[in-house]
């Protein structure tokens, strides 16, 4: 008898939690209306696979409405329907399928933005110990992945059940491209990384404001004869053009691990490309690692022992 008691209660427990109405941040669902949203790709270097879009009320009559003061639609990147109460709104997306980016303070349109993680180490090779030394010990950051942004003000009637909102989305990124030349002795090298300045570690996603400046690691390719770095940093079109950004190689060999600083400024850099949100540019670097560890008459480094090459690098 008491078993079938308990089972009773268990029963009527359950029947009254499934029962329980579920209360959405929409205050009132009558009001609510399906449309779709969209996205024109046509100013994009890469497709994102997916995408977040956050609605803002924009008056207090739609702000009632919403007791949350925001709504959030994680969406594929293609069109996809969605639901809100009708009135007026402002409304940003931007892809979410980002590995060392964060956004913060959705609370309000115009506080949110995105921020670059640490930087974590890769693999076998850690951080390089001497950095903090070399940057007078600024934040070290991993560079932004590539982020894409658009926005739209309108408004939502009842009648709009058949609307298409589209957005446009840009880059809100610079895409750096750089080629490393003349650099010999590269098949003893085991893995190269390499670190930038005076470059943002946060931007705002409904204006062009930066700011933290931070430092930025980043990884690099290489065969036989060459060394080349893709990145992305925040708004470098116009940093690149007013200060002296210090760049540095890091270089793990067989023999030891040697770093290569160098200065980037505007009068010594070779643009190739003119595209927007996008520098592409050569470095002649004249250096070969063979000589440095000859000179050394064959004396091994020290594991966590890092040695600097002093050059002069030509642009």
């Amino acid at each position: 008898m008491r078993k079938l008691q308990y089972i009773l209660t268990c029963v009527l427990i359950m029947t009254s939690l499934c029962a329980c109405e579920y209360k959405d941040f929409i205050e009132d669902e009558g009001d609510t209306v399906s449309f779709n949203v969209d996205f024109d790709w046509q100013n994009v270097d890469s497709i994102p696979a997916s995408m977040r879009v956050v609605f803002y009320p924009d008056d207090a009559e739609t702000m009632a409405k919403m007791t949350q003061g925001y709504r959030i639609f994680d969406v594929q990147n293609k069109i996809t329907e969605v639901f809100l109460p009708t009135g007026n709104y402002k409304a940003i997306a931007f892809n979410n399928d980002t590995e060392h980016l964060t956004t913060e303070d959705y609370g309000m349109y115009g506080l949110l933005y995105a921020s670059t993680i640490n930087y974590e180490s890769r693999g076998i090779y850690d951080k390089p110990n001497v950095i903090d030394s070399i940057y007078d010990f600024q934040d070290i950051r991993d560079y932004p992945d590539y982020m894409v942004q658009g926005s739209q003000s309108f408004s939502l009637n009842l009648a709009d059940y058949d609307k298409v909102l589209t957005f446009t989305p840009d880059s809100i990124v610079t895409t750096v491209n750089i080629t490393f030349n003349g650099i010999g002795g590269l098949s003893w090298v085991r893995d190269i990384r390499g670190a930038i300045d005076l470059t943002m570690n946060k931007r705002f996603l409904n204006r062009d404001e930066l700011e933290e400046p931070a430092v930025n690691m980043f990884n690099c390719e290489y065969n036989d004869s060459l060394v080349t770095a893709k990145f992305y940093v925040f708004g470098m079109e116009q940093s690149i053009l007013q200060y002296q950004h210090k760049l540095t190689l890091f270089f793990w060999m067989n023999q030891g691990k040697v770093f290569v600083p160098m200065t980037l400024d505007s009068e010594r850099i070779t643009f190739y490309s003119e595209e927007p949100h996008r520098i592409s540019m050569g470095v002649q670097m004249d250096l070969d690692l063979r000589d440095f560890f000859a000179e050394r008459n064959g004396f091994e480094i020290e594991v966590d022992e890092w040695e600097d090459i002093s050059i002069d690098v030509g642009f």
